[in-house]
């Protein structure tokens, strides 16, 4: 796909208005696909530079990822805030790291970088106003080249639409008006009735603390404590009830379903829980989207008809008249074949 249909796509999506860390699994893959790397990841920060939250493509596993803050965050030559306040505190953006000789040697590459073939690096800072905000990196394993200018170039001309997706008020609540759709975060975990967890995938972990609504930073890190039990408990409770044992929370992740599965008749034996992170539609939307051979303005009509903007609402943001916009409507509905809104949605996100 061509940079500039990227870049719209990546700016469709850092304006959906939807919280920062649902809209991040979607949006660093897009960014791969214009500065090529193996995986990526954001990290949200405080005010002082501190690390609040994080999402990654490739997560350390939960000891690695205790570890790292054990001994790594703080204090030392590796020092996250620190490095990252250095950083921000450049003219540029974005920044390169290419490991040397005695950095390849050090602990930090070998426990940590080296798990995640995290060679080469290549920073993004999302700043507002003169305010860091967070840190997407890309990384590219060490058969690689190092990122070029060219690369630096390509992240520097889409960290602002990123910045307005970050730096954006959250709302008080995702959208409603359209259905969320299964996401492939999905993990079973075994659970006490009190909620403490006997066993699970570090998956499993991540998604317990999503569907309480936690971050990955410091103590966090395990995937368990004392929200993430309650919600479990929770769970559990509806099936000791007899009730419809389904339990959905929405959090600033998405909303993340839980099921509890009874695995035998003595009350007081461990549980299946099932969760599942959904996504809003309008996501895999803009993400099917790329794939439709669109104009621009067609790709922009699209999805604030997938949004549910009227014709007036189009018009507006858009800056165009509203015979024009219905001009493009009726060219979009005749290129896709489809006779009405729902019809378009199902079309694009089933690639026909």
């Amino acid at each position: 796909m061509k940079q500039s249909n990227l870049r719209a796509n990546i700016r469709h999506l850092c304006c959906l208005g939807l919280p920062s860390e649902t809209l991040m699994p979607r949006l660093l893959p897009l960014v791969r696909e214009l500065v090529p790397a193996d995986s990526a990841g954001f990290f949200w920060v405080d005010g002082t530079g501190h690390m609040q939250n994080m999402v990654a493509e490739r997560m350390l596993t939960v000891p690695k990822l205790q570890l790292y803050f054990d001994h790594f965050y703080t204090g030392g030559k590796y020092d996250f805030r620190e490095n990252f306040l250095a950083r921000a505190a450049a003219e540029k953006s974005v920044a390169v790291a290419e490991p040397d000789a005695a950095f390849r040697e050090s602990a930090y590459y070998q426990e940590i970088l080296k798990d995640l073939d995290a060679h080469h690096v290549l920073y993004g800072i999302a700043r507002d106003h003169g305010v860091a905000l967070g840190q997407l990196s890309l990384y590219r394993n060490k058969q690689q080249a190092n990122f070029s200018e060219q690369d630096q170039e390509a992240l520097a001309s889409v960290m602002h639409y990123v910045t307005h997706a970050v730096a954006a008020p959250a709302p008080a609540k995702i959208d409603s008006a359209h259905e969320f759709i299964d996401t492939a975060d999905d993990a079973v975990l075994m659970v006490n009735r009190d909620g403490s967890i006997v066993h699970a995938s570090d998956q499993g972990r991540r998604l317990a603390l999503q569907a309480a609504g936690g971050n990955f930073a410091h103590d966090a890190a395990s995937g368990e404590n004392d929200n993430v039990r309650k919600v479990l408990t929770e769970a559990i409770g509806m099936l000791e009830h007899e009730q419809v044992p389904l339990l959905s929370r929405t959090t600033h992740w998405g909303r993340v379903q839980l099921r509890a599965y009874a695995l035998s008749d003595d009350r007081n034996a461990p549980v299946a829980v099932r969760i599942i992170r959904q996504e809003p539609m309008i996501l895999k939307f803009a993400r099917a989207l790329q794939n439709v051979d669109l104009p621009p303005r067609q790709q922009e009509i699209a999805m604030q008809l997938a949004r549910g903007a009227s014709n007036a609402d189009i018009a507006k943001h858009m800056g165009i008249s509203s015979n024009t916009v219905a001009y493009h409507i009726k060219q979009l509905f005749a290129r896709l074949e489809a006779h009405g809104r729902a019809e378009l949605i199902e079309k694009v996100i089933g690639g026909r």
